[in-house]
């Protein structure tokens, strides 16, 4: 393989890798919103840091090193694709950083939940649920949007 053929392949591997993380997010907002409305406070903690915290990280890296998306854009071997689903180096660590935050608040979601909610079943393990689908979602979502993209370079 030359230098190009890896540059190109790892760039469809970053792009893809956003594009699953910003679709798994939004759907994993859409199922909890529900479970705050049936007072699971907890949710709108999760819903929350996932709206600002991802938001906040964009804001801040755009501001303070603005022409790491400039460089990136120039260098990249698929810039026209980049352009078709907002790409950007900075939303892309923005998404990474967010999905981290809420796999952290889903588990201390999981862990502060009262005893008593353990042995009711379904109850007990929502953020369980919500942890699982939300990390098979992200998992799927990659492979999907990679031979996605894949197939429209070729």
């Amino acid at each position: 393989m030359t230098n190009t053929m890896i540059h190109s392949k790892n760039e469809i591997r970053i792009l893809s890798r956003f594009c699953a993380l910003r679709l798994s997010r939004f759907l994993l907002l859409t199922l909890l919103f529900p479970a705050a409305l049936l007072h699971f406070s907890a949710a709108y903690y999760v819903i929350a840091g996932a709206f600002a915290f991802p938001a906040a990280i964009n804001l801040s890296l755009e501001t303070s090193h603005p022409e790491r998306n400039t460089i990136y854009q120039r260098s990249s071997s698929i810039p026209k694709i980049l352009q078709e689903y907002h790409f950007s180096h900075t939303k892309y660590r923005a998404e990474c950083f967010g999905f981290i935050l809420i796999i952290a608040l889903l588990a201390l979601w999981q862990w502060v939940q009262p005893a008593e909610y353990w042995y009711d079943f379904p109850v007990g393990r929502v953020p369980l649920f919500y942890l699982a689908f939300y990390y098979v979602l992200q998992t799927i979502l990659f492979f999907c949007y990679r031979s996605a993209i894949t197939k429209e370079i070729k």
